[in-house]
């Protein structure tokens, strides 16, 4: 039996940290399943999906990822959707949220492994935050690991694109009450002209 393990470390940016870690890996019988880099200015953040013999903890994978002179950020166990292409992570979670827009807060939480809703007290460990601005509305998520600033980039940028989609639909749902419920154009059918490469749609002439 094998266990997974969503990882995240950073290190100075300099050649040679990420073959520290696979080294320690190999010698240690863990394989490396998956990985993302989050580049920075002075360091780099590395998101690794690591498969552990049965009974490892959280401990053991931090002395792992420590041993390999990587700083240890989080660690949690997962299943074997951690193992999803990312990109398809991203493209499915926004079908889901322009399906229900008000979906947007739980989504986007386990998009990055994150918290929608904030804690009770000041139990448990410090945790960082992200904030997204979706319309008026203002949505923030939380987790213990830090944000990475593409991380920032990304949930900003599908914050806009809801915004987008709601104000679109807004839009058209003025223009469909203005017109008095009925259709664009009057309802006329079209009539279509093929001239050579063009093809034209006539309405009313």
């Amino acid at each position: 039996m094998t266990m997974l393990w969503r990882v995240r470390a950073s290190l100075p940016d300099r050649p040679g940290g990420l073959a520290a870690l696979a080294q320690q890996c190999a010698e240690r019988g863990v394989d490396i399943r998956g990985l993302q880099i989050f580049p920075g200015v002075e360091a780099v953040t590395d998101e690794v999906v690591m498969e552990t013999p049965d009974g490892w903890s959280e401990h053991e994978v931090a002395l792992l990822v420590e041993s390999s002179g990587w700083t240890h950020l989080a660690a949690q166990q997962v299943s074997a959707a951690a193992l999803t292409d990312q990109p398809t992570r991203y493209v499915q979670a926004a079908r889901t949220i322009l399906a229900r827009p008000t979906s947007f807060p739980e989504v986007v939480a386990q998009l990055f492994d994150a918290e929608s809703e904030p804690r009770d007290g000041d139990h448990g460990p410090v945790q960082d935050g992200m904030e997204m601005t979706v319309g008026d509305v203002q949505v923030q998520v939380r987790r213990t690991a830090p944000f990475t600033d593409i991380e920032r980039a990304r949930g900003a940028a599908m914050a806009d694109l809801v915004s987008d989609v709601l104000q679109r639909t807004k839009e058209s749902a003025a223009i469909g009450s203005s017109t008095g419920g009925r259709r664009l154009g009057g309802g006329a059918v079209p009539s279509y002209v093929v001239e050579g490469d063009t093809v034209s749609a006539i309405v009313d002439g």
